[in-house]
């Protein structure tokens, strides 16, 4: 898994709302989901985006206060200690007050969701001013996202661009996403469709699928005339052929989504394929989604299964998420099994190292309200013992 910042960034897909009442979205609803508004939802009160800290390697990056914060962390994760959100976030507030700078964004972290203190978004956005300050990437996301939103500060849109780009400049491709997000609709700077596709393509580039798709439909908008796609097409199949990753999963998606290409899920399944038999977790991941679509493949529960499978065995949190949905209804060949469904529920709230951990805790808790506390002690148990099977870094 990448690595992260300690605090993972708040919301800020559409797509983060997609609850296992729902019906299945195939990959293509999420894209243009996702693409049509980045920001437009405030995150769900209750719950952490992508789990607060994510590795222990940052826990001396920013500053003092490395000890105390390393212990917050433990809480945090009850890693060696139990678990106890409000002892995190004591330790977390020794290591902000030395100006450990992972350590005030975790405070405001915490102070946002309310674990382990009451919510106050004022001080949320006070422990994340301190914290983007000293340039702190992820913390100046979440700044962002607070004069995004107004929540802590009065809503202000100019201020918002001002530290999504600080946060943009260090290569972040969230807040390379937002800034996109933001020339794309004029909101803080101004409406200008060119540095849209310039911030969207950073943040696709580093494999943003999202940014992939909102660059797609501001080509196909009809505003890209001077942009060669047909060369750009023809130049992602030739490495695709030649047995490249990442342009078999962008053919992929190109395919997907029509972009460029006639739509073709059969072309774009055969693409991800490639990519997924070279043992990668995104395209196992939406092949998966693909054969999962009945719209797309008729009677494909089984495949997309196994697809699912091998990703979230790798630790893609995605997978393991859908997995938990599939688990928690049951049909279309699944038994359901409330118990097998919070395992992985659990195991990518665990993990979230992506920015859609809101919806993988919501899931988590309302499947939790179904099990007995001993069912959940021993799937939480399953949990530590998959985590150390797969000798991923210790969250």
């Amino acid at each position: 898994m990448s690595e992260k910042h300690d605090i993972q960034r708040l919301p800020t897909q559409g797509e983060l709302s997609i609850t296992p009442s729902e019906p299945r979205s195939s990959l293509i609803a999420r894209g243009r989901n996702d693409a049509s508004s980045i920001l437009a939802r405030k995150p769900e009160p209750k719950l952490p985006a992508e789990g607060g800290p994510a590795n222990k390697s940052d826990l001396a990056s920013h500053g003092d206060g490395s000890m105390e914060y390393s212990r917050g962390y433990s809480y945090y994760r009850g890693l060696g200690v139990p678990q106890d959100y409000s002892a995190a976030v004591d330790w977390f507030r020794k290591a902000a007050e030395q100006g450990h700078a992972g350590a005030q964004n975790s405070l405001g972290y915490s102070y946002y969701y309310g674990e382990g203190v009451s919510r106050d978004y004022v001080e949320a956005a006070t422990w994340f001013r301190r914290a983007a300050e000293q340039g702190h990437a992820g913390a100046q996301i979440n700044l962002g996202h607070a004069y995004y939103h107004g929540e802590g500060v009065s809503t202000d849109y100019t201020k918002a661009a001002v530290w999504y780009r600080k946060s943009a400049d260090q290569g972040e491709a969230d807040a390379e996403h937002s800034m996109g997000f933001l020339f794309e609709h004029g909101l803080g700077v101004p409406e200008d469709p060119e540095m849209s596709r310039t911030w969207y393509r950073k943040a696709a580039g580093q494999g943003r699928v999202s940014s992939q798709f909102s660059l797609g439909m501001l080509f196909n908008v009809g505003e890209a005339a001077s942009y060669d796609y047909v060369e750009a097409v023809a130049r992602t199949r030739t490495a695709a052929e030649q047995g490249e990753i990442k342009a078999q999963k962008d053919l992929g998606l190109a395919y997907a989504i029509g972009q460029d290409v006639p739509q073709d899920y059969a072309q774009a399944a055969i693409w991800y394929r490639k990519a997924a038999n070279q043992g990668d977790a995104k395209a196992q991941f939406y092949l998966g989604l693909f054969h999962l679509d009945e719209s797309i493949f008729h009677a494909g529960t089984t495949e997309g299964i196994s697809w699912m499978t091998k990703a979230a065995e790798q630790g893609f949190d995605e997978a393991q998420f859908e997995l938990g949905l599939l688990y928690s209804r049951g049909g279309n060949g699944v038994e359901q099994d409330n118990a097998e469904a919070f395992f992985w529920f659990e195991l990518a709230a665990t993990g979230m190292t992506r920015s859609t951990g809101e919806k993988f805790v919501e899931a988590r808790d309302v499947t939790a309200e179904k099990l007995s506390l001993a069912q959940q002690f021993e799937q939480r148990q399953r949990v530590h013992k998959w985590l150390e099977r797969h000798s991923l870094p210790q969250r």
